[in-house]
C-alpha cells in the first residue's frame, strides 16, 4: 500500500446513537435546575418524547436525532401543543454544516424550533426555542410525568423500553 492509499482509504466511522446524544443534554437540563424526564409518553396521544425538562410551570421537551432532518423538525413542531418550548438535539458538524444547512436552519427558526449541538460530552444551546405562553395541553404532559421518567429509560433508547403506569 503506498502512503497515498492510506490517506485516500476510508476511515471507519463510529455510527452515533441518539443515547450518545442524549447525555449531554440531560446534564445541561440539570445543571441549570431543571427536573429531567426521559421517554415519556402521553397515553392519549401516540407519541413520546425522547426528554422532557420542567422548572416551575415551564415545559420544554427535546427530540433526540442523529441526522438534521425535516423529519426531527416535523417531530419537533407536533409537540407544541404539549411544550411551552420544542428544542431538537443533533450532533455538531462544525462549519461544514453550516455552509449546507441553511435551509433546514432557516425553517426551524421560522418554526421557533430551538438547537442543542452536542460533541461528545459537550452539548452547546446557542439558539434558543421561541416560549409559548400558551401550550393548550402542557398540563397533560405535567400529568403524565412520573419520577420513574428520571431514571427508568435512557433517552434516546431504540429498543422501545419506557416506564408505563
Amino acid at each position: 500500500m503506498s502512503e497515498l492509499d492510506h490517506y485516500l482509504k476510508p476511515r471507519p466511522v463510529k455510527k452515533l446513537k441518539e443515547t450518545d446524544l442524549a447525555r449531554p443534554v440531560v446534564d445541561w437540563f440539570l445543571e441549570r435546575g431543571f427536573e429531567v424526564y426521559q421517554e415519556v409518553q402521553i397515553s392519549r396521544a401516540s407519541w413520546i418524547l425522547d426528554i422532557v425538562a420542567t422548572q416551575r410551570a415551564l415545559v420544554w421537551g427535546v427530540e433526540l436525532k442523529t441526522t438534521r432532518s425535516l423529519s426531527v423538525l416535523e417531530q419537533c413542531w407536533e409537540k407544541f401543543a404539549h411544550c411551552h418550548r420544542v428544542s431538537a438535539a443533533v450532533p455538531c458538524m462544525g462549519n461544514r454544516w453550516r455552509s449546507r444547512g441553511v435551509l433546514w436552519q432557516r425553517i426551524r427558526r421560522d418554526l421557533g424550533i430551538g438547537l442543542f449541538e452536542v460533541s461528545g460530552d459537550r452539548c452547546d444551546c446557542d439558539d434558543w426555542p421561541g416560549t409559548r405562553s400558551r401550550a393548550p395541553y402542557a398540563h397533560q404532559l405535567r400529568d403524565a410525568l412520573r419520577p420513574e421518567h428520571k431514571t427508568f429509560a435512557k433517552a434516546g433508547r431504540a429498543d422501545g423500553r419506557r416506564w408505563s403506569p
